[in-house]
């Protein structure tokens, strides 16, 4: 049977996420873990549909991930509790607010008490990429222990694939392509000012479907006095070149392919001599012309947060962007 109480969870939108609840009163263990006992914001235990920005969370939504966060307007309640743009619309979040284990899809769909799911969009909606921000409070600069784990809603034949990411300060530290039945997780200190943010992203995968796409998630983020690990991470770029070494610091080797303005890039990026490493592989469908703007922009990012531990290595990753673009040719 199915449940009227959540507009988001209907059986004429099961292609939207997509659960036909059944209720049954079993305390389940947790599918997944993340070490939230010493945690001081939480985002299981803290969920709620009481207001959006709530605290330190702000739950919304995306069109590309560098976009500006789309804050969800629309909460519903019932079984399931979450946040939504608008009546039936995807990307979502919700929170098992029902006491006991919900099953859904023929129990391919599990849930225990209190778990959180959220679910991306596609080119069918507003938005694609739903968003969980975590906001560093007025009083709350310096570092943060961030652990996130997510794992597929679904299980079995039905379930879909996902991307999952993290942003800090907009800029993506973190991605991954999620295949159903599976899982991934992210681990690291980072450093925010007051009003600095930690976004976790859920996708709709590599096909860009978002059926049966979407992650339980659990998150905990700490105060923490341990030193931050600086990282590169640099996405959704087109360099159009072989292999370029400059210097000894920076080694950018990629494989392109071009039709017309369909893009699809592999690229590693390693850097020794600050102890910096990334790798990012994701597939564009950008212009040349925007992506060379994309380019700058992330070039500048990463010049941002590199520049205070090295400037000579934020220099010459500039330099190399410039470079690269000025081989691009449409």
């Amino acid at each position: 049977m199915k449940t009227e109480t959540d507009p988001i969870i209907t059986s004429s939108t099961r292609r939207l996420g997509l659960l036909h609840l059944l209720l049954s009163v079993v305390i389940s263990p947790a599918l997944f873990l993340v070490n939230s006992g010493a945690a001081t914001y939480d985002l299981e235990s803290q969920f709620s549909i009481a207001s959006n920005p709530n605290g330190v969370w702000t739950y919304g939504a995306t069109r590309n991930l560098d976009d500006p966060l789309l804050v969800h307007g629309t909460s519903f309640n019932g079984p399931f509790a979450g946040w939504q743009s608008a009546p039936g619309a995807h990307p979502a979040i919700q929170k098992n607010v029902s006491g006991g284990t919900i099953t859904s899809d023929g129990g391919a769909g599990s849930y225990p008490p209190g778990v959180v799911l959220f679910y991306p969009g596609d080119n069918t909606f507003p938005a694609t990429y739903g968003v969980t921000r975590f906001t560093a409070p007025n009083d709350g600069a310096g570092n943060y222990r961030l652990e996130t784990t997510v794992h597929s809603y679904l299980d079995g034949p039905i379930s879909g694939d996902a991307d999952f990411h993290v942003l800090h300060n907009g800029v993506e530290v973190f991605g991954q392509i999620v295949p159903g039945n599976a899982g991934t997780g992210y681990t690291n200190n980072l450093a925010l000012e007051a009003g600095g943010t930690i976004d976790l992203v859920v996708g709709p995968g590599a096909d860009g479907n978002h059926f049966a796409s979407g992650f339980k998630i659990r998150a905990a983020i700490s105060p923490t006095t341990d030193p931050v690990t600086n990282t590169v991470f640099v996405t959704n770029t087109v360099f159009i070149t072989n292999t370029i070494v400059v210097t000894n610091t920076v080694v950018v080797t990629e494989t392109i392919f071009i039709t017309n303005t369909i893009s699809l890039l592999t690229l590693r990026t390693a850097v020794d001599s600050a102890g910096l490493s990334s790798r990012a592989t994701l597939p564009l469908r950008n212009s040349i012309q925007q992506a060379e703007r994309q380019v700058r922009k992330l070039s500048d990012k990463a010049a941002q947060r590199i520049g205070p531990v090295n400037p000579q290595l934020a220099a010459e990753i500039q330099a190399l962007v410039l470079k690269l673009i000025g081989n691009t040719e449409e």
